[in-house]
């Protein structure tokens, strides 16, 4: 059986949270809190870019600014939890460029894809050119990633949308 990987974006452990994002709907912070409880009980393993300590992971620091290490929202525990977990996740490299990263596609379609959700994209390409693992990037409700889906597929990244889009 292959091991499921996933690239979790900020805003899963955000919704999960509940507090920070009132405007999310019920349903989505639930699915974002299962998705969490799940990887906690290694149901899947956790892609994150970084080296032997959690110090200079790109994700992990967008992570410590939206959320807070000491509180007591479910998004803040499984940060800790990610932290006290750093030996069992697959660890990927990223090089930056600019504002950007090296394993991010140079694709015309791509080129107006938020800068600051670049990581995401580029920890699942590294991931694959040096684990061959596929990860799931999972998405609670950036619904501007849509437009982009079918490009990101050519780079073997996998979208995967945590929550209903509630206007379709």
């Amino acid at each position: 059986m292959a091991i499921i990987s996933r690239i979790l974006d900020t805003n899963v452990l955000i919704h999960a949270n509940g507090d920070q994002s009132p405007q999310t709907s019920a349903t989505c912070k639930m699915e974002c809190l299962r998705l969490l409880v799940s990887a906690m009980a290694n149901d899947y393993q956790i892609v994150i870019d970084g080296g032997a300590d959690p110090n200079g992971s790109d994700m992990l620091d967008e992570y410590r600014h939206k959320l807070h290490e000491s509180g007591d929202g479910f998004g803040e525990m499984f940060l800790r939890w990610l932290l006290q977990n750093w030996q069992n996740l697959i660890l990927v490299p990223l090089t930056r460029s600019g504002e950007s990263y090296e394993e991010f596609p140079q694709d015309p379609r791509l080129a107006t894809f938020d800068p600051r959700d670049h990581k995401w994209i580029a920890a699942a390409v590294s991931c694959h050119m040096y684990n061959d693992i596929q990860p799931e990037v999972m998405q609670s409700a950036d619904y501007k990633w849509e437009q982009y889906v079918r490009a990101f597929l050519d780079y073997k990244v996998n979208i995967v949308f945590v929550c209903p889009n509630p206007v379709k």
